[in-house]
C-alpha cells in the first residue's frame, strides 16, 4: 500500500515537471513571437514577419518589416515620441476589405496600438464617387464621452447594439455618394481590429465613421465597370471637427502629416493599394495629392490656423463639393486629430526628452509662418553676450482670456508681480487680437509663459528651449498633463498651480467654463520659481 502511494507521488511529480518544461519552452521559445500579435481584447500588438500574407482571392502581398525597424527599441517615448511610432504603424496593416470577384477595389487599414485604445486609418483603392442629386438628411450628432477630469478625445465609443448596427450598416446604402466593390472583414487580422470596432473622436471623426459613409458591396457590374475606367489621382478625404479650436485644428493637420509619413514607410502596403510612384515618376511622397474636406466652409472662417493645411501637400485644401464624379485610384482616410499620439495620452504624465516628431513638426510650423526658432538657451538673451547675460530683462507673458476661464484678480496679480520682480518685463496679452505669426513671435520672445488650461497654452510647444511655462489648473482633483508633457519634450521648465473653489452661485463646476481663482501669494511664488529656473539656465549657458 505504501509502495503504491510512493509510486503515485513519483508519477505526479514527473507530470508536474513535464508541464513546467512545456510551459518554459512555450514562454521563452515562442512567447516573444506571440507577444506582438493581436487578440480581440484590444491589447497592444504589432504585425510580425511570421504572420502569413493576407489572402484576398488570387491576390497575395508580401508583408515583411519595413526598413528601419528595431525590435529592441521599447518604452513609451521610443514608441510614440520618435520615428519608431511611424515604423510601428507602417508595419501594422491588413486588407480590411478584400476585392470582390472580378474587381480590384480593396481597403487597406493601419493600426496604432497605444495603451488600451487602438487607432486606425485606411486607404480605399478604386473608390467610386457618385453623389445623389439631393443631399442626405443630417444625422443626429452623438454625445461626446471623455474620461472624468480630462480633455481626452472621445475615443472609447463603439458601434454596439443591434439597433445601432442596423442604422449604420456599412454594407447598406446611406446616400453619401461613395461606393467600393468589396466587403469589410469582421475579425482581427494581422494586428488590425475589425472596422466595425474602429473608434470615433470629436465631431464624429475618424476612419470608422468615414467608412460607414461608404456603400460596400460584393461587386456589381456597374461598380466594377467604373474601376475599368481611368481613375482620378489619389486624394485625402478629411472629416473636420469644425470647432475652430487652435489645438484641435493643429492636431488634425498634424495627424494628416503623420498619415503621409507612415504611408511613405509602408512600401508593401502601398504596392497593394497602387501608391508606388509620384507624378514625376519618383517614389510616392504624397505631394501629388489633393486634400478634400467636409465642413470646410465653416472651419476656414473660424480657425485662425486653417492655412496651415497647406503643409500637408503644399497646396490649399479643397471642399468636397468640388469633387469630380468617378473612380479614384486611392482615397486616404487619415488619422483623426483625436488619434494624434501627442494628444491621445495627455491624461498621463510623461517625461520624454527627445521627441523627434514634435521637434520636426514645430520647425515646419515656424518655417511656414516665417518665424525663426533660434537655438539660444533663453529667448530674451539670444543677442546678449558675456557678463550682460545675467542682467538681461526677463520677459513674462500672461495669456489673458476675455471669456471662460478668466484669471480672476489678474490686474492685482500683475501689479504684485511687477513689485516682486521690478527688473522683469511683465505683460498681459489677448491672443485673439494677434495674428498667428504675431502669436508665434510672442512665444519665441517669452521667457515665462503663464496661462489657464486651454488652447492658448498650445504655444508651449513654440517656446524656446530654456524658457518656462506656468499652467493654472482648475481646483483639485482636476488634472491635465498634455502641456506638461509637451513642455518637457521641448526642454521647457514646467510649473503648475491649482485654483481655489469659486464660492459664487453661477459657477458651472465645469473646467471649460469656470473662471479660475488662485491666491496672490501662491501665484507670485510660482512665477518666481519659474523666473529662477530660467535664470539658472541662463547662467549655465
Amino acid at each position: 500500500m505504501a509502495l503504491s502511494g510512493r509510486l503515485l507521488v513519483a508519477v505526479f511529480c514527473l507530470l508536474a515537471l513535464l508541464l513546467l518544461t512545456v510551459n518554459y519552452l512555450y514562454v521563452y521559445r515562442f512567447g516573444h513571437e506571440l507577444s506582438s500579435l493581436v487578440t480581440q481584447d484590444g491589447s497592444q500588438k504589432t504585425a510580425t514577419a511570421d504572420v502569413p500574407a493576407a489572402a484576398t482571392g488570387e491576390i497575395e502581398y508580401e508583408r515583411g518589416r519595413e526598413e528601419g525597424y528595431n525590435q529592441e527599441e521599447d518604452g513609451w517615448c521610443a514608441n510614440v515620441a520618435g520615428q519608431h511610432y511611424l515604423t510601428n504603424v507602417a508595419n501594422t496593416w491588413t486588407i480590411s476589405c478584400p476585392p470582390a470577384a472580378g474587381g480590384k477595389a480593396l481597403i487597406v487599414c493601419f493600426q496604432a496600438n497605444l495603451e488600451e485604445q487602438p487607432d486606425n486609418f485606411c486607404v480605399v483603392k478604386n473608390a467610386v464617387y457618385n453623389p445623389p442629386e439631393t443631399p442626405a438628411p443630417a444625422k443626429r450628432k452623438p454625445v461626446e464621452r471623455r474620461p472624468k477630469n480630462s480633455t481626452t478625445p472621445a475615443a472609447s465609443y463603439r458601434w454596439n447594439g443591434n439597433r445601432e448596427r442596423r442604422r449604420r450598416d456599412p454594407n447598406g446604402p446611406n446616400g453619401h455618394g461613395w461606393s467600393v466593390a468589396c466587403r469589410l472583414v469582421g475579425e482581427w487580422q494581422h494586428g488590425v481590429q475589425a472596422p466595425r470596432n474602429f473608434p470615433h473622436y470629436f465631431g464624429w471623426t475618424g476612419a470608422g465613421p468615414q467608412l460607414h459613409k461608404i456603400q460596400m458591396g460584393g461587386g456589381s457590374e456597374k461598380s466594377i465597370g467604373e474601376e475599368e475606367k481611368e481613375c482620378h489621382p489619389p486624394i485625402m478625404l478629411v472629416q473636420l471637427e469644425g470647432n475652430g479650436n487652435i489645438w484641435h485644428t493643429m492636431m488634425e493637420m498634424w495627424s494628416a502629416l503623420l498619415t503621409i509619413e507612415i504611408l511613405k514607410r509602408a512600401k508593401a502596403a502601398r504596392e497593394a493599394i497602387g501608391l508606388t510612384t509620384g507624378t514625376e515618376g519618383g517614389e510616392w511622397d504624397g505631394t501629388d495629392m489633393q486634400v478634400y474636406m467636409e465642413n470646410m466652409a465653416s472651419e476656414m472662417h473660424i480657425s485662425p490656423i486653417f492655412d496651415l493645411w497647406r503643409l500637408v501637400t503644399g497646396r490649399p485644401p479643397a471642399n468636397t463639393t468640388s469633387l469630380a464624379h468617378g473612380c479614384y485610384q486611392a482615397v486616404i482616410l487619415p488619422l483623426a486629430g483625436g488619434a494624434n499620439p501627442f494628444w491621445k495620452d495627455h491624461w498621463r504624465e510623461r517625461t520624454c526628452r527627445s521627441p523627434s516628431l514634435l521637434d520636426s513638426f514645430v520647425d515646419r510650423v515656424l518655417s511656414f509662418y516665417g518665424v525663426d526658432d533660434a537655438t539660444s538657451s533663453s529667448p530674451s538673451i539670444s543677442h546678449v553676450q558675456g557678463s550682460n547675460r545675467e542682467s538681461a530683462p526677463m520677459r513674462v507673458t500672461v495669456i489673458a482670456r476675455d471669456h471662460n476661464r478668466v484669471i480672476l484678480h489678474l490686474h492685482a496679480y500683475l501689479k504684485a508681480l511687477r513689485i516682486a520682480f521690478p527688473a522683469a518685463e511683465i505683460s498681459s496679452e489677448s491672443l485673439e487680437s494677434l495674428t498667428v505669426s504675431q502669436q508665434l513671435r510672442l512665444a519665441q520672445s517669452t521667457d515665462v509663459l503663464i496661462g489657464v488650461t486651454g488652447a492658448g497654452l498650445t504655444h508651449t510647444m513654440f517656446l524656446r528651449r530654456g524658457s518656462a511655462v506656468v499652467e493654472l489648473l482648475q481646483p483639485w482633483p482636476f488634472m491635465y498633463y498634455g502641456f506638461a508633457n509637451v513642455a518637457r519634450m521641448r526642454g521647457v521648465e514646467y510649473l503648475s498651480l491649482h485654483g481655489r473653489e469659486i464660492g459664487i452661485a453661477d459657477a458651472a463646476k465645469n473646467w471649460q467654463l469656470d473662471d479660475i481663482d488662485v491666491s496672490e501669494e501662491a501665484f507670485v511664488d510660482t512665477v518666481g520659481r519659474a523666473i529662477n529656473a530660467v535664470q539658472r539656465r541662463r547662467l549655465a549657458g
